[in-house]
C-alpha cells in the first residue's frame, strides 16, 4: 500500500521565521515574539502566525508576521487577505514571509498600503549562483569569560549584602550582553585569536552604580572588567551550509545569514578550521559570520570585589 506524501501544514516554515525574527528583534524594546496567536477581531478570533510585541512610551504596538509556504510566488489576493486580518486585530505593522516570492502585483499592492515583504527560506537557495562559490568565514566564539573588578565607594562602617551576580550587571545593564552586541555591531573588533584583553563598555557612562542584594545603588569609584575570549575561525562556500537561513526584505539588496541554533560546527567536514585569522588565505573575497555562544552553557562570569570603610577596614 502506497502511503500519501504527508501535507505540508506551514508549521514547520513557521518556526524557521520565528527563528529570524527572535533573532531580529532580540533587543529590549521588543517585549515578546511569540508563535501562533490568537487575537480577537471584531467576527471572532484571527490566528497570528508570528507576532511581536513592542512598548515604547507607555504604549504597546503589534507587529503582525503572516508566514506563506507555497510553491509559487504570493499574489495580490493574498496581500488583500492578509490587510483585511491587520485591521481587524489593529496592528502597528504587517509583514507577509514568503518561500518563494510575491507577484508583480503582490509587491505594488502591499507596498501601496505600506506592508512590508519578505523571503525567508534556506541560505543555499536564496544566495543561489551569486556568491554560492564565494567562502564565508565563520569566527565560531565558543566561550567567553568575564571577570569584573569593582571599588565601590562606602562612606560607612556598615556592612553591604552583594549577591555575586550583581559584579556583572553594570547600570542594570548586563555586561556579557554589551559585549555580545559590541562584538556583532563591530564595535569591539573581533580578535584574530584567543586572548585576554582589559574591556571598556562603550555603553556605560558615568555615574557608574551595581545594586546590593536588596536592589539599592551602589556607586562605583572604579571598574575593571577583563573578558577571555575562546575562539576559532572555519571557512567553507555558501554551499556547504543548507541548514543555514536566510532573510531578504524587498527593496533591500542585502541577505541576512542565520546560524541554526544547535549547529554543531565541529562535526562538518566541509570546512577548514583556522586558529588563528592571520592564516586564512586572503586571494579570495569572504563574507564575514559570527557565532556567539549560547549563555546557559557557554559563559563563565567571575567578579571579584572590594569593599573598604574609610577607615581601611576590608569588608567581606
Amino acid at each position: 500500500m502506497t502511503t500519501s506524501k504527508q501535507k505540508n501544514t506551514g508549521k514547520l516554515y513557521e518556526r524557521m521565521v520565528l527563528q529570524v525574527y527572535k533573532i531580529l528583534c532580540n533587543d529590549n524594546t521588543f517585549s515578546d515574539v511569540q508563535h501562533d496567536v490568537k487575537l480577537p477581531g471584531p467576527d471572532g478570533e484571527r490566528q497570528i502566525d508570528v507576532l511581536v510585541t513592542h512598548e515604547h512610551a507607555n504604549s504597546k504596538y503589534l507587529t503582525v508576521i503572516e508566514c506563506r509556504d507555497f510553491k509559487g510566488k504570493l499574489t495580490v489576493t493574498h496581500v488583500d487577505a492578509f490587510s483585511s486580518k491587520l485591521k481587524d486585530v489593529r496592528a502597528s505593522k504587517g509583514i507577509m514571509v514568503s518561500r518563494n516570492g510575491f507577484s508583480k502585483t503582490a509587491i505594488q499592492k502591499a507596498q501601496r498600503l505600506g506592508i512590508e515583504l519578505c523571503m525567508v527560506d534556506c541560505a543555499d537557495k536564496v544566495l543561489k549562483n551569486r556568491i554560492k562559490e564565494i567562502q564565508i568565514v565563520i569566527s565560531f566564539i565558543q566561550k567567553i569569560e568575564l571577570n569584573s573588578q569593582v571599588f565601590l565607594g562606602n562612606k560607612t562602617d556598615k556592612s553591604i549584602l552583594l549577591d555575586r551576580k550583581n559584579f556583572t550587571t553594570i547600570n542594570d545593564k548586563p555586561l556579557r550582553e554589551l559585549l555580545i552586541e559590541e562584538l556583532r555591531t563591530g564595535q569591539h573588533p573581533i580578535p584574530s585569536k584567543s586572548c585576554e584583553v582589559n574591556w571598556e563598555p562603550s555603553e556605560l557612562q558615568s555615574p557608574l552604580y551595581i545594586r546590593d542584594a536588596n536592589g539599592n545603588q551602589l556607586p562605583i569609584e572604579w571598574l575593571k572588567v577583563t573578558v577571555k575570549i575562546s575562539i576559532e575561525f572555519y571557512m567553507g562556500r555558501a554551499s556547504d551550509f543548507p541548514d543555514f537561513i536566510a532573510h531578504t526584505q524587498y527593496g533591500d539588496k542585502s541577505v541576512r545569514v542565520f546560524v541554526p541554533p544547535k549547529f554543531n560546527i565541529g562535526f562538518n567536514s566541509s570546512l577548514t578550521r583556522f586558529l588563528d585569522k592571520n592564516d586564512i588565505p586572503t586571494d579570495f573575497k569572504t563574507l564575514p559570520c559570527i557565532v556567539m555562544p549560547e549563555s546557559d552553557d557557554a559563559t563563565l562570569e567571575e567578579s571579584r570585589a572590594w569593599l573598604f570603610t574609610p577607615s581601611g577596614r576590608r569588608l567581606g
